[in-house]
């Protein structure tokens, strides 16, 4: 049942990674892509219902792979109008499987459908979380996941060094480094204390 599109209601909850378990509340739905990574991740869950599709397919793919075919091409030209355009084109991702799945306002037609906006969100986010997982195997590394928010995640690693077990590259859904900041005494005790909405404060998100 889990593995199936929808959503799974959570009404009972221990050790949910990733400061999630801040933002639940008993009986709360959740997409089922997270619910799942959660689990993997070792939370207890008890889940108290299930909305799902028994019968799917991948109706957006035919425009996720032209989105995407362009993307590459655009990437491989690497000249500045290929850059511009290829802004461009994030811009219209975004608004296409960001907004336009759920807008009222702007969208009429068949494809306004939130659950199908909730079900790319979650997904993507799960693959993230568990490229996450794998920078955390080594006990002996001298890193730190310290928090993770939507589509970005933050480590604590000595000066100039990358994080191990930690893909960097310009490709679709790859992680990019967006930058660094020097870890205070104040985000250690943000962290040590789960004050994660501070640590997102502090960290500029």
């Amino acid at each position: 049942m889990r593995r199936l599109p929808g959503y799974l209601r959570v009404d009972l909850w221990e050790n949910v990674p990733y400061g999630c378990d801040e933002r639940l509340q008993e009986g709360m739905w959740c997409p089922a892509p997270i619910v799942n990574q959660w689990a993997r991740a070792g939370a207890e869950l008890v889940l108290g219902g299930a909305l799902v599709w028994e019968r799917h397919r991948r109706w957006l793919d035919p425009h996720v792979n032209l989105l995407r075919s362009a993307r590459e091409a655009l990437m491989r030209l690497g000249t500045r109008p290929a850059r511009a355009v290829l802004e461009l084109l994030k811009d219209l991702w975004a608004r296409m499987f960001g907004g336009l799945l759920r807008s009222d306002t702007h969208n009429h037609g068949a494809t306004l459908n939130p659950a199908w906006s909730d079900m790319i969100n979650a997904t993507a986010q799960a693959r993230m979380l568990m490229a996450v997982d794998k920078t955390q195997v080594d006990i002996f590394r001298p890193q730190l996941l310290v928090g993770v928010h939507v589509d970005a995640a933050w480590w604590t690693v000595p000066a100039d060094q990358p994080v191990h077990g930690l893909e960097l590259s310009t490709q679709l859904g790859k992680w990019k480094e967006s930058g660094r900041t020097p870890w205070t005494m104040q985000l250690h005790q943000a962290h040590s204390q789960r004050e994660h909405q501070t640590l997102r404060r502090s960290l500029g998100s």
